[in-house]
């Protein structure tokens, strides 16, 4: 176990993420159909297993890292974390900053959809941006798709 030196106190989140939330991270992420700890449930009760909880908390930096993308009011960006783990989120843009939302609203301008296996990787710092790059898929305006490749939702010390 690792003490923060600031508090004194235990540093449980390193082992936390690495043994809990990412078992698997030289493969698959995580495997969805591995039983909980705690029910002992053969499958996990979120149809995506625990993957899809993880990165949904890391699309909440989305808004801070497009704060200095410009876009007309009423303009929508779709992010996909493709395989049976991901999921769909939007950036929708009011007028004066992004707003997260689970749909989509206003007018379509661009999507990126990221493969399950990497897409925890780009928003830790453990891929570069060419790599990911070239594993996602964008379409329409690659200006406003591309911000979501250096989002940054974990920061280690």
């Amino acid at each position: 176990m690792t003490t923060n030196a600031a508090t004194g106190r235990p540093g449980l989140l390193k082992p936390m993420l690495t043994a809990h939330l990412f078992p698997k991270v030289d493969g698959l992420l995580l495997d969805c159909a591995r039983s909980h700890p705690k029910t002992g449930r053969s499958k996990p009760s979120h149809p995506s297993g625990r993957y899809y909880p993880v990165v949904h908390c890391f699309m909440r930096a989305l808004p801070f890292t497009y704060r200095n993308v410009s876009a007309v009011p009423g303009t929508t960006i779709r992010i996909r974390v493709s395989g049976d783990c991901g999921g769909e989120w939007y950036l929708y843009r009011q007028e004066k900053a992004w707003l997260l939302t689970e749909s989509e609203r206003g007018q379509h301008a661009a999507g990126i959809t990221i493969p399950q296996e990497i897409a925890w990787r780009i928003f830790t710092k453990g891929i570069d941006r060419a790599s990911a790059s070239s594993q996602a898929t964008i379409t329409g305006d690659s200006v406003l798709a591309l911000p979501v490749l250096g989002m940054v939702s974990i920061v280690s010390g």
